[in-house]
């Protein structure tokens, strides 16, 4: 087992399954309005005040980044639901990420990410794409896995 998920705080956020996939799992109020919800549902219940209570998160957002910072560097990683912001695939590219998959549902939040992207210099390392995780979007490398 890696050592960084044996930190008590990072445990809740992230495991690694039997076949060394890394895991993120939501928070408990995320995963309450995940059980009630069909995948396009969900997405179009996803507001800016959502993500931005996400980003928030500063126990979230910390464990999150101390994952991406020990386990990324080197990796293909695919972000589903990026968000307007591209919060963890920025996190991800600028832990070393040779390539950032960013897929987003939401037209409005997929341009978002995008400007961000281009704003933060990332367009070629993260690569935003729009779709639904639920329809398998094809991409150029699959990532990688633990």
């Amino acid at each position: 087992r890696n050592p960084i998920l044996r930190s008590g705080s990072l445990r809740q956020f992230v495991t690694i399954d039997a076949t060394g996939t890394l895991l993120i799992r939501p928070t408990v109020r995320a995963a309450r309005r995940l059980m009630t919800a069909t995948p396009r549902g969900l997405c179009e219940r996803y507001t800016e005040r959502l993500y931005a209570e996400m980003r928030d998160d500063a126990q979230r957002t910390s464990a999150y980044e101390d994952a991406l910072r020990h386990l990324a560097a080197g990796r293909v990683v695919l972000d589903l639901g990026t968000g307007g912001l591209a919060l963890l695939a920025v996190m991800a590219a600028r832990a070393g990420a040779s390539r950032v998959y960013a897929l987003e549902s939401n037209a409005e939040a997929c341009e978002a990410a995008r400007r961000t992207v281009a704003e933060l210099g990332l367009q070629q390392v993260i690569e935003v794409l729009e779709g639904y995780s639920t329809e398998q979007p094809a991409l150029p490398e699959p990532p990688s896995a633990s």
